[in-house]
């Protein structure tokens, strides 16, 4: 009876012992900073590839979401919660605002994204919204405008699109 004890108590510590490490793919002790620690020399990661039309369909992304778009503006694109944003390369920032002059007005845009999508900056403009199609309307194109989220206009005078 005590060695049947025993073994009940071992089989009950088993899944939160393993819930508690990190896992390690080619190393034997993955970073303690890490849940997955893949290392190697020979080849590297993966990541899912599909089209903006795949990407787009995907149901309720979870924020941090990774892909690998191969068509239009390919390239790497996380979920930020709200809209799917290109990471950069290179010296640029990932993330954070760019200023932009288009036509006689300078104003504000998320880095990266692809201005043939928005319609051209308002003066003094902060564009925080996300279009992934051609427009010449989208976006904060009024002057001193805010344009938050998926496919807003913020066209008038000091105007706010949400």
């Amino acid at each position: 009876m005590n060695s049947f004890l025993k073994t009940i108590v071992f089989i009950l510590l088993i899944p939160s012992t393993l819930q508690a490490q990190n896992i390690g793919i080619g190393t034997t002790s993955p970073d303690s900073s890490a849940k997955l620690d893949i290392s190697g020399t020979d080849g590297g990661i993966l990541i899912p590839r599909m089209s903006g039309v795949q990407r787009d369909s995907i149901e309720s992304p979870a924020t941090g979401l990774l892909i690998f778009q191969i068509d239009g503006t390919s390239g790497f694109y996380f979920y930020d919660g709200t809209a799917w944003t290109l990471l950069s390369g290179g010296s640029s920032s990932i993330s954070g605002l760019e200023e932009i002059t288009e036509g006689a007005n300078t104003g504000y845009r998320i880095v990266g994204r692809d201005a043939t999508n928005y319609g051209d900056i308002g003066n003094n403009a902060v564009d925080l919204s996300y279009s992934d199609a051609t427009s010449t309307t989208r976006g904060a194109s009024g002057s001193f405008s805010t344009a938050m989220g998926y496919y807003t206009e913020a066209s008038a005078f000091a105007s706010t699109a949400m």
